[in-house]
């Protein structure tokens, strides 16, 4: 089954609007890689270019949507959504 990677991006955005309101005016894009837990949306957000630091800071875990907000840890994702 081919994974919708338009949707986990929708999912990710909207639950990051209630996390963190204006998290998109805060990332670089230029500096934004999916594959890269250093370039990641929450490592960009966390100041740190720390993913787990960065869920940490918005209480995220695989278990109540982090795997939407942080999709490169599942093998076999791109590198970089373009949706």
């Amino acid at each position: 089954m081919a994974i919708d990677y338009r949707a986990r991006v929708l999912k990710g955005a909207t639950l990051l609007d209630e996390k963190r309101p204006g998290w998109e005016c805060e990332i670089d894009v230029d500096k934004l890689d999916v594959g890269v837990g250093a370039c990641c949306v929450t490592a960009r957000l966390s100041g740190e270019d720390d993913w787990y630091l960065g869920m940490e800071e918005l209480d995220l875990t695989h278990g109540n949507g982090g795997s939407y907000v942080a999709p490169w840890l599942r093998r076999g994702k791109p590198r970089r959504l373009d949706v």
